[in-house]
């Protein structure tokens, strides 16, 4: 009986071990994606789990006697888990949204593709500016330092000691805010020349009256915003790497303001 009770014991440490590896793999950049099937997140979880059990269940840790209690645990883990793919998605959200102001002011934002990972119609810059994010991600070695990130978590927090703080929705705002912050930042230099631009047709207007905006307006927006995205790409790249890099640094902020 002592044997089958320790089996049963580690067989749910094990499972509360699966539970972060579900929310991380739901959400995360390349890991979350809509194109990976959910038995493939799913074995991957079990895989994980499996791979860094030996190293986070200490002997000392007592399980709750209660299903109660162990199942708010588990959701607890779960949660954790939930919490790094958030955050994580947070920069690719901030650069497909840096897209939708690029494609308002191109006049773009009547043309929209649809978006495999979200399955929603995007904005056609903002799409073009979240692929070669990812791309950019997957050459970083982005997806990589997403599980060490992952395996890290045990460590600022183990299991059992997931803890709520106010400092942590505190700098959970201030992410978000950040995210703002980023996207205004990856499209100013673009949306900027732009207004530029309309200033300039609209002054053209006025002194030419029979030029026709509508018909004139559209090409050349267009073509100047094409111009400009090619020029600021070696800067995007640039600034991309930048802010993945802060990425895995606010996860484990986030998880040092949990425990």
């Amino acid at each position: 009986m002592e044997g089958i009770q320790t089996i049963l014991n580690q067989f749910n440490f094990f499972l509360l071990v699966v539970a972060r590896m579900t929310g991380i793999f739901a959400f995360t950049p390349f890991w979350g994606s809509r194109n990976i099937p959910g038995q493939v997140k799913i074995g991957l979880s079990f895989i994980f789990a499996f791979i860094i059990f030996p190293l986070v269940a200490k002997p000392q840790i007592v399980l709750p006697n209660s299903f109660l209690t162990y199942f708010l645990y588990l959701i607890a883990e779960l949660i954790v888990g939930l919490i790094i793919g958030y955050i994580a998605m947070l920069i690719l959200m901030a650069i497909q949204f840096a897209g939708g102001l690029i494609d308002m002011q191109m006049g773009l934002s009547i043309v929209s593709v649809f978006d495999p990972q979200s399955s929603m119609s995007m904005p056609l810059v903002g799409q073009f500016k979240y692929i070669l994010a990812m791309l950019l991600f997957l050459a970083l070695d982005g997806h990589h330092q997403i599980v060490i990130a992952l395996f890290n978590s045990y460590q600022a927090i183990p299991l059992l000691e997931f803890h709520y703080s106010g400092s942590f929705i505190n700098y959970l705002f201030y992410l978000v805010e950040q995210m703002f912050i980023t996207a205004f930042c990856l499209s100013a230099p673009i949306v900027g020349i732009l207004f530029i631009t309309d200033v300039v047709l609209a002054i053209m207007t006025r002194t030419v009256p029979q030029l026709n905006i509508f018909v004139v307006g559209f090409p050349i927006k267009i073509a100047v915003g094409l111009i400009l995205l090619i020029m600021v790409m070696p800067l995007y790249f640039i600034v991309l790497s930048g802010i993945f890099n802060k990425m895995i640094e606010s996860i484990i902020i986030v998880l040092r303001n949990l425990h």
